[in-house]
């Protein structure tokens, strides 16, 4: 898709920004309860030592690594289930199927979709086993895939825990108004999309501190706005740098098939880039 925010004075994305994240904050806030939980899992996987005060100072402190231990065989069951040697993607036909024409079809597409997992995406894997490790220590794990145009091709990432915001009353991704991913890009990173028109050619604050090579952060937001003005607002993404406020991207979520149409508009549902993993139901 083609970023718009060239198309908008700085007012307006002034306006955007604030917007971005204003919200963001608020997201971030509503899930200070979910944060503490996933520190305290990740502490005990981490084996990280604490003093202890009570019953008394300096009391015995011995950390057995029973979170890790569990975390590790989970991952050694599932993984092989999830990703079997050489066809990790199978597929399913339904209804009457004369020939077998459906289901070497079927076959066909699978095989496809197998060789772009292990060959195409060589990160798929690793992601994969690190999904599993993760999972059950933190609870709740989220992982995109998208089309990179920088790299010039479907990539997937397993998102950090606690990367991706969300309204901590939202029920289920799909149901919520924004979603909210904090990338961090190196200079080099941002160079890149900056060449290739992903983003704006725009001055930013650097906000690496001393290492001028440092990651910058940014706040990716897929929320709806109304762009055109018609009283409808449209699903777009918008990615700002956090320290400039300065927004760097505006692209449609959505593409022209996906609009519900009746005379005017009546729905744009929009694209989801964002698996969901629970251990256990939330």
């Amino acid at each position: 898709h083609q970023n718009i925010a060239e198309e908008f004075a700085e007012e307006r994305l002034s306006l955007i920004a604030r917007d971005v994240l204003g919200e963001y904050d608020l997201d971030k806030r509503s899930m200070k309860g979910w944060f503490e939980r996933m520190q305290k899992g990740l502490d005990l996987a981490n084996l990280i030592r604490k003093d202890k005060t009570a019953p008394w100072a300096n009391a015995s402190n011995v950390k057995f690594p029973l979170v890790t231990s569990a975390a590790l065989q989970f991952n050694a069951r599932a993984y092989p289930a999830i990703v079997p040697s050489g066809e990790p993607v199978l597929a399913k036909t339904f209804g009457n199927d004369p020939g077998g024409q459906k289901a070497a079809r079927g076959k066909r597409v699978a095989s496809h979709m197998s060789y772009q997992l292990t060959t195409e995406i060589d990160e798929w894997e690793g992601e994969t086993d690190a999904l599993l490790t993760v999972l059950p220590i933190v609870g709740t794990m989220l992982r995109k895939v998208w089309y990179d145009p920088a790299a010039g091709r479907t990539r997937v990432k397993l998102c950090d825990a606690g990367s991706v915001i969300v309204n901590d009353k939202v029920k289920s991704l799909e149901a919520a108004p924004r979603i909210s991913e904090e990338l961090k890009l190196y200079p080099y990173e941002i160079r890149e999309r900056q060449l290739s028109g992903v983003f704006r050619r725009v001055d930013l604050v650097d906000d690496g501190g001393e290492d001028p090579d440092a990651a910058q952060m940014f706040i990716e937001q897929h929320r709806r706005i109304d762009l055109d003005k018609d009283g409808y607002p449209e699903p777009y993404i918008v990615t700002v740098h956090k320290a400039s406020q300065r927004v760097v991207r505006i692209v449609a979520n959505y593409e022209l098939e996906d609009v519900v149409f009746d005379g005017r508009v009546m729905s744009i549902p929009r694209r989801d880039y964002f698996a969901v993993y629970h251990f256990l139901p939330s």
